[in-house]
């Protein structure tokens, strides 16, 4: 759309300018979506017609939509690039960046929430413990602006109010020094979500496996790979089994009363390999169940069906 391809050569222009210098680049990209002054001049339902009349789109960032419902690139540059993010229903996990930018709000409304994280111990590179810690929040309506600072400096979530909302942002490629890009799990957890390592996803994957098909040895060979795991891979397991809890699945599969019963079964298996770094997980746990209700109680009151969407960008 020539409103957007006029924007990527503002904005290009300006950072040329600063030699392409990544600090400046927040404030290039807000003060270029304050003069472009998108919502005066474009709908969302705008963008949704060029997308389907248009024979070929921008190359595409992320053409399996993970953050988003959908995300659309309106420019992409060498440098950087421009999005459309589509929120129907959800809320973002708490997130830094490892980028530089601003967003706008094009439509709808959303709760901006920034967060400090006061790190106590580096697990390893992919993963720390720490305190999660609240800083403030405020209503975010169409047309406002915030930079997008890389780094732990700009730790944020959102939670989007209108169903759908739409936000515009103007990104950098990427940031090497702000990397990794953190997730935020409160109270306790920071880590490293764009992180895969190929052992400990089949792994993951397995348990998954001897779950669905509900196989007679699922209890001893989960809690042998438990007592075996590293924190991260631990964690990602217990996540897994503890949104079972209470499940048919669960109870018929392993033959114990409650969900509730086995999962500290397992936690234990974990303690006894972490000690009180184990501690911190149900609390994590906790907290994920708590948003996920949340958002499912706001999808029943707008008659909604709501899903939840645990993501960063």
């Amino acid at each position: 759309m020539k409103i957007f391809d006029d924007l990527g050569g503002l904005v290009e222009r300006l950072w040329r300018e600063k030699n392409y210098h990544d600090g400046a680049f927040p404030k290039i990209a807000a003060r270029a979506l304050a003069e472009a002054d998108l919502p005066a001049h474009v709908s969302p339902w705008e963008i949704v017609r060029w997308v389907h009349t248009v024979a070929q789109l921008p190359r595409q960032q992320d053409v399996d939509a993970r953050f988003g419902n959908p995300p659309i690139t309106l420019y992409n540059g060498p440098r950087f690039y421009i999005d459309i993010y589509f929120w129907v229903d959800g809320t973002t996990q708490i997130h830094q960046h490892g980028f530089a930018g601003a967003f706008q709000v094009l439509a709808g409304s959303s709760i901006h929430s920034r967060y400090d994280f006061r790190e106590e111990e580096a697990i390893n590179a992919h993963v720390s413990l720490g305190q999660v810690v609240f800083k403030d929040s405020e209503l975010l309506k169409k047309d406002d602006i915030r930079p997008i600072i890389p780094g732990k400096k700009f730790i944020h979530a959102l939670f989007h109010l209108d169903r759908p909302s739409a936000t515009i942002t103007i990104r950098t490629q990427g940031s090497p020094q702000a990397q990794p890009q953190y997730s935020y799990h409160k109270p306790y957890l920071a880590l490293d979500p764009f992180f895969k390592e190929e052992s400990a996803v089949k792994k993951l994957q397995t348990v998954s496996l001897l779950l669905t098909i509900e196989h007679p040895e699922a209890y001893a060979q989960i809690g042998e790979l438990l007592a075996a795991s590293d924190f991260q891979t631990a964690f990602a397991i217990l996540d897994l089994v503890f949104a079972l809890q209470g499940s048919n699945t669960l109870k018929k599969t392993l033959r114990v009363s409650t969900g509730a019963e086995q999962f500290e079964e397992w936690l234990g298996k974990a303690r006894r390999r972490h000690g009180a770094l184990a501690d911190r997980i149900p609390p994590v746990l906790e907290e994920e169940r708590r948003i996920s209700d949340l958002v499912r109680r706001r999808g029943s009151i707008t008659g909604a069906d709501t899903a939840f969407s645990w993501r960063c960008c």
